[in-house]
């Protein structure tokens, strides 16, 4: 299914489309696009992940959500690892899209070669 409306007005579209096909699993790529609004206000993402647990809690869904880091941060986080130091990867917006996700991962892939990548997940939260 894919839709431009914020999560919490597809739900219902949603909630019937897992029932009928006995999905289990969901990707919701990105979760600033799927807000419905401005992402760096509490409310999109606490109802956001309001509708998210609908999904996880009553219907059964592992619920995948991709969210993306602003190009600064990208940009800071890179200097920081390379000086060994320590950083933030707080997704763009409201502390609530990592404070209320009940587990997160970073993921960076960085360009090897022309047809190769390396790929970092690293744990943010479990």
């Amino acid at each position: 299914m894919s839709a431009s409306l914020p999560i919490t007005e597809m739900l219902p579209r949603i909630v019937a489309a897992v029932r009928q096909h006995s999905t289990r699993f969901i990707i919701i790529d990105s979760a600033a696009l799927a807000s419905g609004g401005d992402p760096g206000e509490s409310s999109e993402s606490l109802a956001f992940f309001s509708a998210v647990r609908q999904l996880t809690d009553e219907e059964g869904c592992t619920v995948l959500v991709l969210a993306h880091v602003t190009k600064a941060t990208r940009n800071e986080n890179k200097t920081a690892e390379k000086a060994g130091g320590d950083h933030s990867r707080q997704a763009y917006g409201s502390v609530f899209w990592d404070t209320s996700a009940r587990s997160s991962f970073f993921v960076r892939a960085d360009t090897i070669a022309a047809d190769h990548y390396s790929v970092i997940f690293r744990n943010r939260k479990q």
